[in-house]
């Protein structure tokens, strides 16, 4: 058995009604659908509500920040002080784009550059 694909109409009238009633088991049982499910769906609404406060310049810095620390998204939640579901949404959404820069600069910074000291000498630089 394979997993189940809800469309976007079916979640937010979930969701509306999940607001509008204040009660998750109760909704999810009569939607027919697991309340973890239903908690899931409020946690990436409320990401992308929260979303809206920060610029993509900051979460690139934190993204960056995580990526070449190899810190966790725990321990960037709390140095840059941003929910940590946040972090890892802004992961998700930006991850690859930065990893591809991050190799870039890298490729970059090892290229070597030979110097011609005098006509007959130089160095590597």
């Amino acid at each position: 058995m394979g997993r189940k694909v809800y469309t976007e109409e079916f979640k937010q009238q979930v969701l509306a009604d999940s607001y509008e009633k204040n009660e998750v088991t109760m909704v999810a049982k009569k939607y027919g659908i697991h309340p973890s499910t239903l908690h899931k769906w409020k946690r990436q609404q409320k990401a992308i509500e929260d979303d809206t406060a920060y610029t993509k310049d900051y979460k690139k810095a934190v993204i960056k920040t995580k990526l070449l620390k190899k810190y966790t998204a725990k321990k960037c939640s709390r140095i840059f002080k941003v929910p940590e579901y946040l972090v890892t949404f802004w992961e998700e959404e930006l991850g690859s784009e930065l990893m591809e820069e991050i190799r870039t600069q890298r490729y970059i910074k090892k290229r070597r550059v030979f110097v011609r000291a005098t006509s007959h000498s130089g160095y590597w630089k």
